[in-house]
């Protein structure tokens, strides 16, 4: 996490100062590394080193990531207090509870490539897709349908 937080701050922010407009850069956490006690800490000093406001980095975890760290919740909370955006990435792979998206503070689910690249030919993909984009909305959560962008498909079509 340090060198990958810290080059994904420094470059985002090298970005900004040559005059890009501002966007957020995402970061997979692993499991070891979510599981570091001190993990805001490197967040928080990855952000002041490179000077980039938290709102531009989004730190990915996966729901085997949080489901493995026995203070998951705990950390999440302490890094959205810190201004970082967080999404769960593959989400519908791993076998966690839909309970915990209400407790866990995220902005985003990544629907995982698995699901989105059949939609156009899979009743049943396009089943899961359409009820995860749903739920996501009723949470107030933002979606992204992984491997998407090479597949020829609208939120109108499986809506």
């Amino acid at each position: 996490m340090a060198s990958s937080s810290h080059e994904a701050c420094r470059q985002n922010k090298a970005w900004q100062d040559a005059g890009i407009p501002p966007f957020r850069v995402a970061v997979n956490i692993s499991a070891v590394q979510f599981a570091q006690k001190d993990l805001p800490e490197v967040v928080s000093r990855a952000l002041a080193a490179s000077g980039l406001e938290a709102q531009y980095l989004e730190l990915e975890l996966t729901e085997s990531v949080i489901q493995s760290a026995d203070r998951a919740i705990e950390t999440m909370h302490e890094l959205v207090a810190l201004g970082v955006h967080l999404s769960i990435d593959d989400f519908g792979t791993g076998y966690s509870s839909l309970s915990y998206l209400k407790l866990f503070p995220i902005d985003t689910l990544k629907i995982d490539q698995h699901f989105t690249k059949n939609i156009e030919s899979d009743e049943k993909d396009a089943a899961l897709v359409k009820t995860i984009i749903r739920m996501a909305h009723e949470l107030d959560l933002n979606v992204i349908a992984e491997g998407g962008e090479s597949n020829h498909f609208s939120e109108s079509r499986i809506m």
